[in-house]
C-alpha cells in the first residue's frame, strides 16, 4: 500500500481508498491532472473538465505523489538543494529576528508568527486519556484547526487534540479557530486571539465573526462590515442584513431577510442573490439563525436550500460564482455529512449519514449540532460533536457533550448511556396522567354568570358529557376533557379552569357554584393537581402582553420543554410552528393558536396566575 495526496484537502491517504477519510473527496486510482478552475481531478486523457467545462489546456498537470517511489531528482544534485535550504534557513532566521522585534504589534506579538498552527490537521484519537480529560468540562464545541472551545463553569477556554487545556477557561464566549485566530469575549470586550492565547486584534464592535479568506465580519450599530488580520476595515460597516457568513473563494453569504440571500465579493459588491428555504439555516421555521450552517463556496460552486423545500424533503439549488443556477439536487446528493433523526425506531434519536449511507447510527439526542433540525455536519480533526440528555425531576434536562469519530466511537461511557436512557424512561412515566383519578366532585350542576353577555350560565357535567346553557339556551352538548386543571370542550375552542381549591372558574375568573348549594371544595384527597402550585401570580394587560410575557419563559411537562415565542412554538428547542397568535385573552388566561408547516392548527391555554400552559391533549406544562 502506498500513500497519495488527496486533491481535495492535501491529506495523505491510502492509494486503495475510494474517498478521502478527512474531507470525503473522491480518490481517483489513476494519475492525472487537476482542473485549474474548480480543482477536481480530471479523467485520463480528458479534453474538457466534466465539472465546470473548462478546456484542459487551462489545467496544470499534478502528478499524484507516491511516497514509496524514488523522486526523479538526480542524487548528485541533492547536495545543491541541501545548501540552498541551509541558506534559506539562515536568511529566514535573520528575517524572523528582525520582524519579531522591529515589527511587532502593540501587544508585542508578531502577527505572521502568531498565525502558525502546528496541529491544524491533526486527528483526535479517542483514547482513555483524552476521554478522561473531558470530564472537567460542562460544554464542548467542535474542533477546528486542532483546537476546540470548552466550557468549565461559566468560562470558556481551549483544548488541543490531546485534550490538554492550552488556553485557560477565562472567556465569557469563545468561537472556533479559523486561519489561526479565534474571536473571544471577556468583560464585555471582543478581541481575536492566537493559539497561544495572546490578543492579536483588539475590537470595539458589538459582535465579531470567524476569519475566512483573510477577512472577518464585524457588527456595529445594526450593520455589518469586514476587517482584515490587521484590524483594518476593508469593507465598510454599512451592509444591512439579518446575518452574514464566512468568506471562502472570494465570496460570502448574506442573509438579507427571512427567505432572501445574496453573495458579495471582497469589494462589498453584490454578485448575485435569490430566494431560499430559511428553516435549514435556523433553529426551526422562524427560530434564530445559525451562521455555522451558512453555505460556503467549494471548488467554484455553492448549494442553497431551495425555496420550495420542506423540512422532511430538502432540495438544493446549485450556483456558480456568477450566479448561474443549475439543476436541483436532493440532500442525499450533496456529498456532505448530514444529521438525521430516526422517529420510527429510535424515538427521534439522531445520527449522521452521507448520502443514503449511515455513518453513525441514530443513538444520540443530538449529533453534529444541537440546533434541533436537519443540518450539515463537519468532521473537523476527525470528530464531530454529539450529545446525550439526562432527564431530571421537574422537567430539567442536563446535556452531556462528547465527540464521535467516523468509526462510530465516542467519548461516552456505556454506564452514562444507560443512565441517560433510564432517566428518560422514568421521566416519561411521570408524564403519564393517572386516568383512574376520581373526579366525582366535578360531576353535577354548576351555575354562574357568563362574562361575555352577563346572562346566567349553567354547566351540567354528567359522566363524560357536558351541557352548557346561557340564559336557558343550550349552547353546547357533547364530550369534554379534564386534566385536573382545565375543562376543555367544543374541539378545544372553549374552556374553563379549576383552581387549587377545586373551584370551577368562568372566563373572567369568577367562581361558579353547585346548584344544590354544596361547596365545590371537598375533603376527599382523591384529586391530584399535576401543575406547580406556586405559579407566577401574573395577570395579562393586553394581547401584546401575552406574547411578551411568554417570550423568555420555559414550561415543563416531565422531560418535555415548551416555549412560546413571537417567532414560533418550540418543543424541546425544536420550532414546531409558524408565529403564534392570540385568539382571545382575559387578564388571567389566554388562548393561543399556531399553524404547523403541514397546516395543522395547534391550540394552547395559558394561565399566567398559576404559571401553566395546557395543550390540546390536556397535557399541562408548568413554569419552573
Amino acid at each position: 500500500m502506498a500513500l497519495i495526496k488527496c486533491t481535495g484537502c492535501g491529506h495523505d491517504v491510502s492509494d486503495k481508498a475510494t474517498e478521502c477519510p478527512h474531507c470525503g473527496h473522491p480518490i481517483s486510482q489513476e494519475n492525472g491532472s487537476v482542473c485549474k478552475e474548480c480543482g477536481i481531478q480530471l479523467p485520463k486523457d480528458a479534453t474538457v473538465c466534466p465539472n465546470c467545462g473548462c478546456p484542459t489546456d487551462n489545467t496544470k498537470a499534478v502528478k499524484i505523489v507516491y511516497y514509496d517511489e524514488e523522486p526523479p531528482t538526480k542524487k548528485k544534485k541533492r547536495w545543491i538543494w541541501a545548501l540552498v535550504v541551509a541558506l534559506l534557513c539562515l536568511i529566514g532566521g535573520g528575517y524572523y529576528g528582525y520582524t519579531h522585534f522591529a515589527n511587532g504589534n502593540k501587544n508585542g506579538v508578531n502577527l505572521a508568527d502568531s498565525l502558525i498552527v502546528d496541529d491544524k490537521d491533526a486527528i483526535v484519537e479517542l483514547t482513555p486519556k483524552f476521554v478522561k480529560s473531558l470530564e472537567v468540562y460542562d460544554e464542548l464545541a467542535p474542533f477546528s484547526e486542532g483546537y476546540a472551545a470548552v466550557k468549565r463553569g461559566k468560562k470558556w477556554g481551549y483544548i488541543n487534540v490531546k485534550g490538554e487545556e492550552i488556553i485557560p477557561c477565562s472567556f465569557d464566549y469563545a468561537d472556533i479557530f479559523s486561519e489561526g485566530l479565534a474571536a473571544v469575549s471577556k468583560d464585555g470586550k471582543w478581541s481575536y486571539i492566537n493559539t497561544k492565547g495572546e490578543e492579536i486584534i483588539p475590537c470595539s464592535y458589538d459582535d465579531i465573526r470567524a476569519f475566512g479568506d483573510g477577512l472577518a465580519a464585524v457588527f456595529q450599530d445594526g450593520k455589518w462590515g469586514w476587517i482584515n488580520t490587521k484590524g483594518e476595515v476593508v469593507i465598510p460597516i454599512k451592509i444591512e442584513a439579518e446575518d452574514v457568513g464566512q468568506f471562502n473563494e472570494g465570496l460570502v453569504f448574506i442573509c438579507k431577510d427571512y427567505d432572501e440571500f445574496s453573495f458579495i465579493n471582497k469589494s462589498g459588491e453584490k454578485v448575485f442573490g435569490g430566494k431560499m428555504e430559511p428553516a435549514f439555516y435556523r433553529q426551526g421555521y422562524r427560530g434564530s439563525l445559525e451562521p455555522k450552517q451558512f453555505p460556503l463556496f467549494q471548488k467554484g460552486y455553492v448549494y442553497i436550500a431551495s425555496e420550495d423545500s420542506s423540512i422532511d424533503n430538502y432540495t438544493f439549488n446549485k450556483y456558480d460564482k456568477k450566479g448561474k443556477k443549475y439543476e436541483k439536487v436532493s440532500i442525499d446528493e450533496l456529498s456532505e455529512y448530514i444529521q438525521f433523526a430516526d422517529y420510527e425506531k429510535n424515538e427521534g434519536k439522531q445520527g449522521i449519514k452521507k448520502g443514503k449511507n449511515i455513518v453513525i447510527p441514530a443513538k444520540y439526542d443530538f449529533a453534529g449540532s444541537d440546533i434541533g433540525s436537519t443540518c450539515i455536519v463537519k468532521f473537523t480533526n476527525g470528530v464531530a460533536i454529539v450529545g446525550l440528555y439526562e432527564y431530571q425531576d421537574g422537567g430539567e434536562v442536563t446535556i452531556h457533550y462528547g465527540y464521535a469519530d467516523l468509526n462510530g466511537n465516542d467519548t461516552f461511557s456505556e454506564e452514562l448511556k444507560e443512565f441517560c436512557r433510564k432517566s428518560k424512561e422514568l421521566a416519561y412515566q411521570e408524564d403519564d396522567i393517572d386516568e383512574s383519578s376520581n373526579y366525582d366532585w366535578l360531576q353535577g350542576h354548576w351555575v354562574g354568570t357568563d362574562s361575555g353577555s352577563g346572562y346566567p350560565l349553567e354547566v351540567i357535567i354528567d359522566g363524560d358529557n357536558l351541557i352548557q346553557k346561557i340564559n336557558g339556551q343550550v349552547c353546547y352538548n357533547g364530550s369534554y376533557q379534564f386534566n385536573g386543571e382545565f375543562i376543555v370542550y367544543n374541539d378545544g375552542n372553549d374552556f374553563w379552569s379549576v383552581d387549587n381549591e377545586r373551584q370551577v372558574l368562568t372566563y373572567d375568573g369568577s367562581p361558579m357554584r353547585k346548584e344544590d348549594g354544596s361547596s365545590s371544595q371537598s375533603s376527599s384527597n382523591s384529586y391530584s393537581n399535576n401543575s406547580s402550585s406556586s405559579g407566577s401570580g401574573y395577570r395579562f394587560s393586553s394581547e401584546q402582553d401575552v406574547i411578551g410575557w411568554l417570550a423568555d419563559k420555559s414550561f415543563y411537562n416531565g422531560s418535555r420543554r415548551l416555549r412560546i415565542r413571537p417567532d414560533g412554538v418550540f418543543l424541546n428547542d425544536y420550532c414546531a410552528t409558524f408565529a403564534p397568535r392570540v385568539e382571545r385573552w382575559e387578564s388571567w388566561k389566554a388562548l393561543i393558536r399556531a399553524n404547523t408547516a403541514t397546516g395543522q392548527r395547534l391550540s394552547f391555554l395559558v394561565d399566567p396566575i398559576h404559571g401553566t400552559i395546557t395543550d390540546e391533549e390536556c397535557d399541562v406544562f408548568s413554569l419552573r
